[in-house]
């Protein structure tokens, strides 16, 4: 680094070169500059600046960026770069720590200028950049549920974000909660959360300074206290009364109905695809995007494809990487699941990666794989007169399960919900072949629901 010392005047400053590398610095010689007042010229920027001692040490302190400021008599003094240096200069000497000031005021400037809506957005460019350097998919289902959060806020989301009371989000959460009660809860709960993580990065910047951080009162913050948000309890109860996310199990005459349509729908072509991925949701116990998104082993390149989902018949085995809650999941492959996974491996069209692939033809299809249950399920609920969602499939299993008695630490593992015993889970965690017997057991209990007692061929 070099420096020189003349008068900086406005043909200077504009005159001032950057080097190939590096910086320098040119002192002001001007009787009206402060000690220490100069210009740094690097690659990118001028950058006025003041170096001042106190005490035994030199600060040095940024003064402001050129053209924002300048200098010059006819410059006025909040644009005058030297009377700024000397305002600077005198609070050093007076022991004031200026950078922890300017940084502080660049926070309340940054936390100020914010919308609600700014904060959503941040959120999610955090989330994606975690998921990235974990090295996992950002989830499109948590995406899509923020960006519907924020949508259903409406302008709220313009509003600057400190300026978002609990009286406003009320407001909205009532007029939201009249055509959606839950989709209110959520959209609350994830305000709470943004403004949560909003005030954690802010925090963050400022460890290991001085710097007084004005955090965001979280509007959402009361909502629990004022019981405007339905218990995991309650929640329950509610769904429980209106029908939904119930077991197809509940009623076992109208299961065997269902079953029995959907066991005979495999046997034609157009319900064939829908058919399977609803069996093998029911039998496994899986969400249906860990169905839908399965590809055969073959066509999966396991440094590239870190993500997918696939099954290996030659080893009987079904691997879930893209899981809701980031572990990998092996289960081996009972004996019914095989013999309908090996009908579909003997009629797969084309190498075809995916194992259930998309039915639509259309060019405008937004996926390869399999996304059309919606129709056939629609008359499935028709001829058997059964509400039911996708995600019952899963529960289904659980409540089975529970019928033939399976420990609830090995129906944990069979779904991969998180083990509460830690380290301890580790190593009562059940062999292969312990879950194969259990999976074989749940099956069975399935099919002999049927009218027709279906056995595998093989097995």
């Amino acid at each position: 680094m070099s420096s020189e010392a003349r008068e900086l005047t406005k043909a200077v400053l504009r005159g001032l070169v950057p080097l190939a590398s590096g910086h320098y610095i040119v002192y002001d010689r001007h009787p009206d500059a402060p000690k220490g007042f100069g210009i740094r010229v690097s690659k990118t920027a001028k950058t006025f600046i003041v170096k001042v001692r106190h005490g035994a040490r030199v600060v040095t302190s940024t003064v402001g960026r050129y053209p924002d400021l300048s200098v010059g008599r006819d410059v006025p003094n909040e644009k005058n770069a030297r009377f700024v240096a000397s305002e600077l200069s005198r609070r050093i000497r007076g022991g004031e720590n200026v950078a922890e000031t300017q940084r502080s005021a660049t926070f309340e400037a940054q936390a100020n200028a914010k919308t609600l809506g700014d904060l959503f957005d941040d959120w999610v460019e955090q989330y994606e950049v975690e998921r990235e350097t974990k090295k996992k998919l950002s989830k499109k289902n948590t995406l899509l549920a923020v960006a519907k959060a924020k949508r259903r806020l409406g302008s709220l989301v313009l509003l600057p974000a400190h300026e978002v009371t609990f009286l406003k989000l009320k407001a909205a959460f009532t007029a939201i909660a009249k055509d959606h009660q839950t989709a209110a809860e959520q959209t609350v709960r994830w305000v709470s959360t943004i403004y949560n993580r909003a005030n954690e990065r802010m925090e963050l910047a400022a460890d290991g300074s001085d710097v007084n951080v004005r955090l965001y009162r979280n509007p959402a913050a009361h909502f629990g206290r004022q019981g405007l948000l339905r218990s995991r309890a309650e929640l329950e109860n509610d769904f429980r009364a209106k029908g939904a996310r119930n077991p197809l199990t509940d009623d076992m005459l109208v299961f065997r109905k269902w079953l029995d349509y959907v066991l005979s729908a495999r046997e034609t072509l157009s319900g064939r695809s829908a058919s399977d991925y609803l069996l093998i949701a029911l039998i496994m116990g899986y969400r249906k995007n860990e169905v839908k998104r399965l590809r055969w082993f073959d066509s999966v390149d396991a440094k590239v494809d870190k993500f997918a989902n696939w099954v290996d018949l030659k080893r009987n085995e079904i691997v879930l990487n893209d899981t809701k809650s980031g572990y990998q999941h092996v289960l081996p492959i009972p004996d019914y699941c095989k013999q309908l996974l090996t009908e579909r491996l003997e009629g797969r069209p084309n190498n075809c990666r995916w194992v259930f692939p998309a039915v639509s033809k259309s060019h405008l299809r937004k996926t390869e794989h399999y996304t059309d249950s919606r129709s056939f399920i629609a008359g499935v609920k028709k001829a058997v007169g059964l509400s039911f969602s996708e995600h019952d499939m899963r529960r289904t299993f659980g409540n089975v399960a529970n019928l033939i008695a399976v420990p609830d630490s090995i129906i944990k593992q069979l779904i991969n919900h998180r083990q509460a015993g830690g380290v301890t889970s580790i190593y009562t965690a059940q062999t292969r072949g312990q879950l194969l017997e259990v999976l074989n057991k749940i099956e069975s209990k399935i099919l002999s629901f049927a009218s027709s007692r279906l056995k595998p061929t093989f097995g």
